[in-house]
């Protein structure tokens, strides 16, 4: 299924297909890794949306890329809940070990960025996601 009949069926849950846009462009980045502008184009178009509008949007949210990302990405999450949580206690470590362990692991190839929300419940003290193309998986500590 190429990635516009992928959108078309998003779209259609929406009563609204510019609604569909953040979902698109997950579909998008999953597809070319991250978010080229042809990437912006293909989801414009099947939106019937511009491409400026979709660069617009997925320049606001972290978890869309618009660079080139490492094959695993590691993301703290740092804002207001997470850091009451103790996320900075635990951020300065996390870099030094989790993300040593991920580039030897990947190669070379991991990243690791703070995030400002990656959507955790308030109940958590911090999440780090490692994700690549293929997928991810969510550490969420205690």
């Amino acid at each position: 299924m190429t990635l516009a009949e992928e959108i078309e069926r998003l779209a259609a849950r929406y009563p609204e297909r510019r609604s569909a846009i953040l979902p698109a462009l997950r579909l998008a980045q999953e597809r070319y890794g991250w978010l080229p502008p042809e990437a912006l184009l293909e989801v414009g178009e099947a939106l019937g949306l511009t491409p400026a509008y979709c660069l617009s949007v997925a320049s606001f949210y972290d978890m869309l890329h618009l660079q080139p990302v490492g094959r695993h990405l590691i993301e703290v999450c740092t804002n207001i809940c997470c850091g009451l949580k103790g996320a900075e206690e635990v951020l300065d470590p996390a870099q030094k070990g989790c993300v040593e362990r991920i580039r030897e692991w990947s190669g070379g190839h991991g990243v690791s960025a703070a995030v400002d929300c990656a959507g955790v419940p308030a109940s958590q003290r911090l999440c780090i996601e490692a994700a690549g193309p293929r997928g991810r998986v969510a550490f969420v500590g205690e």
